[in-house]
């Protein structure tokens, strides 16, 4: 029993080693939503996708919708899709912030980082680094960094896959979150846990 104890308390103390919590986990899993942004230069005007400086997300559109940028406005997104701790996502409206594409941005168009540049339900994502893999007058494919938080989960890497075409004067974006817990928790945790069963399965010695 004692054993057991031991090496129950040295699972916790692994677990803390690495940042995180005897009591809470790592998020796991993936978020899809869709929203539609207005291409924009930092000063807000609207220009064709190749040319855009900075994205401005905008809210909720449909068919015939007249659309116009609002600068330091949050837009918003609607998730089509999750799996695993965001599963209960799905169908919900959340926020997203506008951004800069550029190495330099303003108070409407920030660079990372952005805290809060997500929001849906109960989960946040601060971005912390922003990528432009490809950008013309069709198509945008951005690739973003943060940390994906939730209350009572510990907070998590994650990235962000976002990929935009043009559609007259709009662009519609998917863009995917998948948490990515830190691999130094991850093996700690599981030694601990190792721990723990070699020394429940350990045969006792008669006395």
């Amino acid at each position: 029993m004692r054993n057991v104890i031991r090496a129950t308390a040295l699972a916790g103390l692994l677990v803390g080693a690495a940042g995180g919590s005897a009591f809470a986990a790592p998020l796991s899993g993936s978020y899809t939503a869709n929203g539609a942004f207005v291409p924009v230069s930092l000063g807000g005007d609207q220009t064709s996708l190749g040319s855009a400086a900075a994205i401005d997300f905008v809210p909720t559109v449909s068919p015939g919708d007249v659309v116009v940028p609002t600068p330091g406005t949050p837009g918003n997104f609607v998730v089509s899709a999750a799996t695993g701790d965001f599963s209960h996502l799905v169908g919900l409206s959340g926020t997203i912030r506008d951004v800069s594409l550029l190495g330099n941005g303003n108070s409407d168009y920030p660079v990372p980082p952005i805290p809060m540049f997500q929001r849906v339900g109960d989960v946040t994502f601060d971005l912390t680094r922003l990528s432009v893999i490809r950008q013309d007058d069709e198509v945008l494919f951005v690739n973003g960094e943060g940390t994906l938080m939730r209350a009572g989960f510990d907070n998590t890497s994650g990235v962000m896959h976002l990929a935009a075409e043009a559609v007259g004067d709009l662009g519609f974006a998917t863009m995917t979150m998948t948490a990515v817990p830190e691999p130094t928790t991850m093996v700690l945790m599981g030694l601990g846990l190792l721990g723990v069963a070699a020394t429940m399965r350990r045969p006792r010695l008669r006395r």
